[in-house]
C-alpha cells in the first residue's frame, strides 16, 4: 500500500520593493500538507534544467483536493528545503482513480 508523508509548503508572496523597484521574494508561513507521496527523481529528471534554474530532486504527488497555486513556492521535504519547478497543475480528476492528482517537481537552485 502506498502511504504519503507530511511536507511543509511556503507559498510565494510579494514583498516590499527593493532599491531598484523590484518586489522582493517573501514566503508565507509554512503549512503542513499530509499524504504527499515523495518520489526520488530519475537520472533523466536530474539532467535537465527546469525553469528558474532548478535541478529536479523529487517529484511530489499531492493529494486529491489540494488547490493552492504552487508556482515559486518552497517545500520542506524530510527536513530539507526545495523550490517548486514551473507552475504545477492537477490532472483531470475524473481521469485519476487514486488519491494523488497533482505531480509537483521540486529541486534546489544551484548557483
Amino acid at each position: 500500500m502506498i502511504r504519503g508523508e507530511t511536507v511543509y509548503v511556503s507559498l510565494l508572496t510579494t514583498g516590499e520593493a527593493d532599491r531598484l523597484g523590484n518586489p522582493e521574494r517573501t514566503y508565507a508561513k509554512p503549512v503542513a500538507v499530509d499524504n504527499v507521496v515523495v518520489v526520488p527523481a530519475t537520472a533523466n529528471d536530474q539532467s535537465v534544467q527546469r525553469p528558474d534554474g532548478i535541478t529536479v530532486t523529487y517529484t511530489l504527488h499531492f493529494p486529491r483536493g489540494y488547490s493552492s497555486a504552487l508556482r515559486g513556492a518552497k517545500v520542506t521535504v524530510r527536513g530539507d528545503e526545495f523550490y517548486v519547478s514551473g507552475s504545477p497543475a492537477p490532472y483531470t480528476e475524473s481521469n485519476v482513480r487514486g488519491a494523488w492528482t497533482m505531480p509537483v517537481e521540486v529541486g534546489r537552485h544551484d548557483g
